[in-house]
């Protein structure tokens, strides 16, 4: 296929997320390149808000290059509290532009923490600079998308351009032996293609094989142009398995498959990651030195409760005022631990948008944290950087 590489000056570079993304625990978001050559088949950046083009197959023939991406990046982080941010882009055209390696350069000089998702084993050629960000104490998550153990011809349909399954796993063993936090995005899962439990456990024990210390699974999300892109390539991989989706997706009215079938996922995927000593959430990173580190565990514990609760195939309210209560913490300036201590539930009940059901969650969570750690100055130890390669 031929490609068309168009160059361009951005305006910006840096994305402020609307709420803490709780998955990865990134606030900002960074990408040199719009587009993607691996081409997967259901990849939701083909979505017009994410992919400027108006034929969505021009996603993978036409990759947009943000020339000035780091030197934007280099004016702008320095005006945000420091956060995880998701950077870079190893697709091949990176070994051209070596754009995501001058971006990670900034937030190495800049000291800013750093979680890359990658599905390309390029990404170890910069292995030597994430390797001194971590020895400096900056945060580097890392994590591989890997859906499948096999390069079978199903594989290579729904990933043409991607590389190698094994290639991704040797990636990951290195990123491990350099002592960098990473696992497996297991994100998303085709249902009735990949959902098997024989295929989730080869997955999950081959993370544990290479180092990996995570498994995430997340389901497969199809909005209205995505999902008329993925049907089509569902009709050459088995046509019978339309009417399937369809029910599974409410007659192509939902963005997500049915809840009961997210939580059952979630449920085999926890228990498959306990059967190999692996976690299926990231531990938060939080810096030893934050004023409201401890905050910050309690909205974790928040964000957690509320990620249970789904694959209990509990949704709305409850799991949504659990999110909500975990971002009312995020964005307080004080130690709610000092709250809670001076002046108990009522304190709490005093923030905005905190009632007392909320109130009692948030005691709950904040009981759980302090008995993590018996006073403040054990509480370094338990959220730096290092204690988080330790989970």
């Amino acid at each position: 296929m031929k490609i068309t590489i168009k160059e361009y000056k951005a305006r910006r570079i840096v994305n402020k997320h609307k709420y803490l993304d709780s998955w990865f625990w990134t606030r900002y978001s960074a990408h040199p390149y719009i587009g993607c050559v691996h081409g997967c088949e259901y990849c939701y950046t083909r979505e017009e808000k994410y992919a400027p083009y108006d034929d969505p197959a021009d996603f993978v023939r036409t990759i947009k290059v943000k020339t000035n991406a780091p030197t934007l990046l280099q004016k702008e982080l320095p005006r945000f509290p420091r956060d995880l941010i998701s950077i870079g882009d190893w697709q091949p055209i990176e070994k051209r532009y070596r754009l995501s390696r001058r971006m990670l350069q900034v937030c190495h000089d800049l000291k800013f923490p750093v979680f890359i998702l990658e599905k390309s084993d390029l990404v170890v050629q910069d292995l030597n600079l994430l390797r001194q960000m971590a020895s400096k104490d900056i945060t580097v998550l890392t994590g591989f998308s890997i859906i499948t153990t096999k390069d079978d011809k199903t594989r290579r349909l729904f990933e043409p351009g991607a590389p190698s399954v094994k290639n991704r796993f040797n990636a990951m063993r290195k990123f491990a032996r350099a002592g960098l936090y990473t696992g497996t995005a297991l994100i998303p899962v085709l249902p009735y293609i990949y959902d098997d439990d024989e295929n989730l456990e080869e997955v999950i024990e081959r993370t544990k094989r290479s180092g990996g210390q995570y498994v995430l699974v997340g389901s497969l999300t199809l909005g209205r142009r995505q999902r008329e892109w993925f049907y089509d390539a569902l009709r050459r991989y088995d046509p019978s398995l339309l009417q399937h989706y369809e029910q599974l997706y409410d007659h192509n009215t939902a963005y997500a498959p049915h809840p009961n079938y997210v939580a059952d996922l979630g449920r085999r995927v926890e228990k498959l990651c306990a059967k190999y000593g692996l976690r299926d959430r990231i531990p938060r990173p939080i810096p030893s030195n934050h004023l409201l580190a401890f905050n910050m565990r309690v909205a974790e514990i928040l964000y957690d409760r509320a990620y249970r609760l789904t694959l209990k195939g509990v949704t709305g309210f409850r799991e949504f005022a659990l999110r909500k209560a975990g971002r009312i913490v995020d964005s307080q300036s004080q130690d709610l631990s000092d709250v809670l201590e001076k002046e108990g539930r009522a304190g709490l009940r005093a923030i905005h948008g905190i009632g007392p059901k909320l109130s009692a969650e948030i005691e709950s969570a904040i009981l759980e944290a302090k008995a993590e750690v018996h006073d403040r100055s054990d509480r370094a130890k338990v959220f730096s950087y290092s204690a988080l390669l330790s989970f």
